[in-house]
């Protein structure tokens, strides 16, 4: 019994120092919209994309802490993923790319209608989450990058890196069927909550070694039949 409340108090302890690095992984894109908002504010444009960004990173923030409490489902988050969502991400990565002299190549495929089943809230924040983690492995003056495609059955999103490659307990997170076991050795709160999302989804996760060094973490998002029966209906 001793033991067991000394590993859950080490558990809370893991819990919450890594809610605290989730929780200010977007502080610092959102701390850039409100200095925008002080500069320009007076420009309508600049004043709603900025109001707007730091509404949805406040959701996103709020999504996280549901997360870590456990009480987070995914119908709770019915609002689908949007172009927005990817920008803001791009937003919220300036800061970290600028202090790290690192680019970021974008190469977003954005269709004209995503299905209604993929939610943008948890998406936004995995894609958040894979984006620093290559950031961090990265070396500076060098490059990460997102690619987002659509197919006729599902959504790609791909997060590459150049650093020294991803260790195996991280991709056991990500792509093995059963991450139990990384999960309980403390593996990577972020990546654990990566997976989730991608679970909810019914997707899947791959890591692949780029052939030039670094590692590329693709999701797979399927879009159900009935999403592309509508939207063939509809055109």
């Amino acid at each position: 019994m001793q033991l067991a409340e000394e590993e859950k108090l080490a558990s809370l302890g893991r819990l919450a120092s890594r809610m605290a690095h989730e929780i200010n992984n977007p502080l610092g894109g959102l701390f850039n919209a409100i200095d925008t908002l002080k500069t320009h504010g007076r420009t309508p444009g600049v004043r709603d994309t900025s109001i707007s960004l730091i509404e949805r990173g406040l959701n996103g923030i709020r999504e996280v802490v549901d997360a870590a409490l456990a009480t987070y489902r995914p119908e709770r988050s019915l609002r689908p993923l949007s172009a927005d969502d990817l920008e803001d991400v791009r937003v919220v990565m300036k800061p970290e790319l600028r202090r790290r002299r690192q680019r970021l190549d974008w190469q977003v495929e954005w269709p004209a209608e995503v299905a209604a089943t993929i939610p943008g809230g948890p998406v936004r924040q995995a894609v958040l989450n894979l984006l620093l983690n290559a950031s961090a492995v990265t070396p500076e003056g060098t490059a990460i990058g997102l690619s987002v495609k659509r197919t006729a059955d599902q959504l790609r999103i791909s997060v590459s890196d150049e650093g020294p490659g991803m260790p195996r307990d991280s991709i056991a997170m990500l792509s093995d069927d059963d991450p139990g076991p990384a999960v309980r050795a403390g593996r990577g709160f972020g990546l654990w909550m990566v997976r989730r999302m991608v679970d909810a989804c019914g997707g899947k996760a791959n890591v692949d070694a780029r052939p030039s060094g670094g590692s590329v973490v693709t999701l797979t998002l399927p879009i159900p039949e009935e999403t592309r029966n509508e939207r063939s209906h509809a055109a």
